[in-house]
């Protein structure tokens, strides 16, 4: 079980995510935390953009979505709410 972290305007929540199947996106939608997603989650706007701060390694790889969308494919701190899944424990902040 991973230990998700999310963190928007200021305020922390910590969810209990079993499997490797939600995006960091379901994890905010399943707990009443509002985000931006212009494109539906589909990997093909921003909106839905997460600054990592802990626990980069335990998310999936860098998708090819967020490599055209963001190009910092090296810069694991930066990514897209959309496209990652949490395998272990890991902070997020939302941008938006």
């Amino acid at each position: 079980m991973a230990k998700v972290t999310i963190i928007k305007n200021g305020k922390e929540l910590v969810v209990d995510v079993e499997g490797t199947d939600k995006t960091i996106l379901d994890i905010c939608e399943e707990n009443d935390i509002e985000v931006e997603k212009a494109c539906g989650g589909n990997g093909v706007c921003t909106t839905c953009l997460i600054n990592v701060s802990e626990g980069a390694e335990n998310l999936s790889e860098y998708s090819q979505q967020e490599d055209f969308m963001l190009g910092n494919a090296d810069d694991a701190s930066m990514r897209l709410g959309c496209q990652c899944r949490p395998s272990g424990d890991c902070t997020v902040e939302l941008a938006y």
